[in-house]
Order: C-alpha cells, then sequence, then structure tokens
C-alpha cells in the first residue's frame, strides 16, 4: 500500500482545486493518506461554510475513512482561525509535521 501526501493551497471557493484533491483523496482511500493544508487551504477546515458546503463533506469522509488531516498552526492563525472553529477530526500542525509526511510518502501532490 502507498503512502500519499496531499498539500491543500487554495481556499475551497473561487477554485476547484481543493474540490480536485479531495476527489483524489476519496479515490486513494485504499492507500494511506495524509492531507496538510497551508496558506489559504486551512480555510478547507473550517467549519459551517457556506461557498461550497460539499467540500466540508467530503473532508469529513475522509477522515471517517482514516485520512490523517492537519493545518498549518501559523497558516490558520494568520488568517484568524481557531481549533474551535474547524471541522471535527482535523487540528493544527506544524511544518516539521509537513517535512516527516514528505520524507515517508511515496507521493506528494499539491493543490
Amino acid at each position: 500500500m502507498s503512502e500519499y501526501t496531499v498539500i491543500i493551497t487554495h481556499a475551497p471557493y473561487g477554485q476547484e482545486k481543493p474540490f480536485t484533491a479531495l476527489r483524489f483523496v476519496q479515490a486513494a482511500f485504499q492507500h494511506k493518506v495524509n492531507i496538510f493544508l497551508v496558506e489559504d487551504g486551512v480555510y478547507v477546515a473550517k467549519r459551517g461554510q457556506k461557498a461550497d458546503v460539499r467540500v466540508e463533506d467530503m473532508l469529513k469522509d475522509a477522515i471517517r475513512s482514516g485520512v490523517t488531516v492537519k493545518l498549518c498552526g501559523n497558516c490558520a492563525e494568520a488568517r484568524g482561525i481557531s481549533q474551535g472553529e474547524l471541522v471535527e477530526g482535523t487540528e493544527m500542525g506544524i511544518m516539521k509535521e509537513l517535512v516527516e509526511w514528505v520524507d515517508r510518502s511515496d507521493k506528494v501532490l499539491t493543490f
């Protein structure tokens, strides 16, 4: 089984990149998958957005399927996002964790 790290850098509105990334994640459920949200990608984990509810639902499905989801704590703080506003099952992370994921992953994709 391969391990994939998916890095999402865009917000879930205005572009389809987060949606496409989560479609890839769904197709890869039989593998170990990590999602790391950076830059405006941290908004993917913000609960209750009306911009694209399907992205939130897809993220929840990924978490239920065993996908680990972390977001850059510095990026979230810079955008005023706190842990209490996040989709359940996501957590703040640090770049060192992303480096560790990238180091052990078979493939790394950025959206």
